[in-house]
């Protein structure tokens, strides 16, 4: 079987299984199959196609930066401005659809999808292990987020303005976080700052969520 017709056998399970990801042993799978399975759910995937609905070689895609063989950083963003020196949002795809962060290569230092409208959910378990910042803002994303499966790396993750929901473990925080932005979700439960660990954050945005209980904020790091 060609690698053509096995990509489009595994596509068409894809659209067919939602839970592809956890079925397949993904550890092994290119970083071309990976990317346009990640876009395969985007309303706008077509700027990553050609006219003929193939994806184009993912050197070419927008947003997917590389270095050497390995991609470093997947950013595509809905924005007004440029909040990355080498990416502009001119040819990127437009908001709408859902998408499933399972597919992102293992290499992956930054993702960005803010402002994009899609829908879906985040095993943090799944997330590359070398991932420093995640951006998923603005979206329609669902269900729980396990601080608890983050990667020990991250510095940066801004989960605010989705549908997030049920307790939110901040005490598990990587002890590398500097900036956590988890406004306007549906989150529940108390928080436990005394348990924060990163000693080197500086923002934590938790507003506009279901918290309950009291606080203590006395041993928060003074930064």
């Amino acid at each position: 079987i060609s690698s053509h017709r096995t990509k489009m056998k595994l596509m068409l399970l894809y659209f067919a299984d939602n839970d592809l990801c956890g079925r397949l042993n993904v550890e092994n799978m290119p970083n071309q199959l990976r990317l346009e399975l990640l876009a395969s759910h985007l309303t706008d995937r077509k700027v990553f196609q050609d006219s003929e609905g193939e994806f184009h070689d993912i050197a070419e895609w927008f947003g997917v930066i590389q270095s050497g063989n390995d991609i470093i950083k997947v950013v595509w963003p809905h924005i007004l401005y440029d909040e990355f020196d080498d990416v502009s949002d001119d040819d990127g795809p437009y908001p709408g659809g859902s998408i499933d962060l399972c597919w992102l290569p293992r290499t992956v230092t930054h993702f960005d999808v803010s402002r994009m409208d899609l829908e879906g959910q985040v095993a943090t378990a799944g997330l590359p292990r070398n991932l420093v910042r995640l951006n998923v803002r603005d979206n329609k994303l669902d269900g729980s987020f396990h601080v608890e499966g983050l990667p020990s790396v991250l510095e940066f993750v801004d989960i605010s303005r989705n549908r997030f929901s049920g307790p939110l473990h901040i005490d598990f925080l990587p002890q590398t976080m500097r900036v956590f932005r988890g406004s306007s979700n549906k989150f529940s439960g108390t928080l436990n700052f005394p348990s924060v660990k990163c000693s080197e954050i500086s923002l934590l945005y938790l507003d506009c969520n279901h918290f309950h209980g009291t606080v203590d904020l006395l041993e928060l790091p003074r930064r």
